[in-house]
């Protein structure tokens, strides 16, 4: 018999529907930088790390690869204002709502596909479609260089 048994924790608080990003934060989020879905999925509060002017997330891409993200100063405070105070580095970013862990990619395709048709845009949206839309804005801005550290 366990002498714990009898004691009942106390409740706590749930504030999960303050830390679940609305949908418009998750598109604004994957276009900023370009994300791909399973990267957006896969995203921990361990992986977002704060630098002096902006945030950097620690991608793990396609072959267990890393890349840094860099993030402007305003999408990091936004990004920061639903970090809980008692967090787990581990703990998803994107949770789902039930708060059982991450979201899944079918979630976010669905989030961006009605999202797009709410705005009135025709075709298939889906977040490919937002990786696409973020690399062509950012060459067209001369944002984005080769491997060779040229602009492309």
């Amino acid at each position: 018999m366990s002498v714990g048994a009898a004691l009942k924790p106390p409740m706590v608080k749930s504030v999960l529907a303050q830390r679940i990003l609305s949908e418009e934060q998750v598109i604004r989020l994957m276009y900023h930088c370009g994300l791909r879905v399973s990267e957006v999925c896969e995203l921990t509060w361990g992986d977002c790390i704060e630098r002096q002017e902006v945030g950097q997330l620690n991608i793990w891409g396609k072959g267990d690869k890393i890349r840094q993200v860099l993030v402007s100063q305003s999408m990091w405070d936004e990004l920061m204002s639903l970090l809980p105070e008692e967090h787990d580095p581990h703990s998803p970013v994107f949770q789902s709502r039930t708060g059982q862990g991450e979201l899944d990619s079918r979630q976010i395709e669905r989030i961006v596909s009605e999202a797009a048709q709410r705005a009135g845009i025709k075709g298939n949206a889906s977040p490919h479609w937002l990786r696409h839309a973020h690399a062509s804005h950012s060459l067209d801005r001369g944002l984005l260089t080769s491997a060779k550290g040229s602009q492309v």
